[in-house]
C-alpha cells in the first residue's frame, strides 16, 4: 500500500488522516503543531517539523522521512504556504513523492486574489469585483465607495498572521 504523507495540521489534516487511514493506509502527518486535533488520531504517525517556517527544512524532513520507503508516497499539502512551498521545490521532491501539481503561473495566478481577480476579468469568467489597495486610506475610502456587502482579505490568506500585516493593520483577517 503505498503510504500517505500529509503536509499541514488541523481538521483539514484530520479529515485525510481519517479517510486514509480507516482504509489501511499508512498516514505519515508533518505538522508545525504540538497539540493540534490531527496530531491526536490514531491513524497517523506524527513528525514535528524541525524548522516550520524554513523551506529547506521542511524539504529535508519530507525527504528523510521517504527515505524508508520502497515505493514513493503521496504528498498532500493543505495550505496555500504548503503549495507554494511544494510548488516552489517540485524538481526536488518529485524524486521522492508523488503528488500533482499545476504550473508555477497556474499557482501564481489562482495563490494572489489580485492576480486572480485580473484573470478573470481579462477573460471573462463571472467572479465577484476584485480591489487592491496599498494602504489603509485606500481600504477607508473603499469602505465608502465599494458596494456592499463587501469583504476585505489579504493578498494571500496567511498574510493576516504574519508580524509585519500585523503591526500595519492589526490581528485581523477580514
Amino acid at each position: 500500500v503505498t503510504p500517505a504523507f500529509i503536509l499541514g495540521d488541523g481538521v483539514s489534516a484530520l479529515g485525510i488522516v481519517r479517510s486514509l487511514g480507516r482504509r489501511g493506509i499508512p498516514v505519515y502527518l508533518f505538522s508545525s503543531e504540538r497539540d493540534g486535533i490531527a496530531e491526536q488520531s490514531r491513524y497517523a504517525k506524527t513528525t514535528m517539523l524541525s524548522e516550520p517556517k524554513s523551506h529547506r527544512a521542511i524539504a529535508n524532513d519530507l525527504l528523510s522521512a521517504a527515505k524508508g520507503f520502497d515505493q514513493k508516497p503521496v504528498l498532500y499539502y493543505l495550505t496555500d504556504d504548503y503549495l507554494d512551498f511544494v510548488s516552489d521545490n517540485r524538481e526536488q521532491l518529485q524524486e521522492r513523492f508523488l503528488f500533482p501539481i499545476s504550473s508555477r503561473e497556474s499557482i501564481e495566478c489562482v495563490g494572489k486574489k489580485e492576480k486572480f481577480g485580473l484573470f478573470c476579468a481579462e477573460n471573462a469568467v463571472p467572479a465577484p469585483q476584485n480591489f487592491t489597495m496599498d494602504n489603509d486610506a485606500e481600504v477607508m475610502q473603499l469602505l465608502n465607495d465599494a458596494p456592499y456587502p463587501l469583504m476585505i482579505k489579504p493578498s494571500k490568506s496567511l498574510d493576516w498572521q504574519q508580524q509585519e500585516f500585523a503591526n500595519k493593520h492589526g490581528w485581523i483577517k477580514v
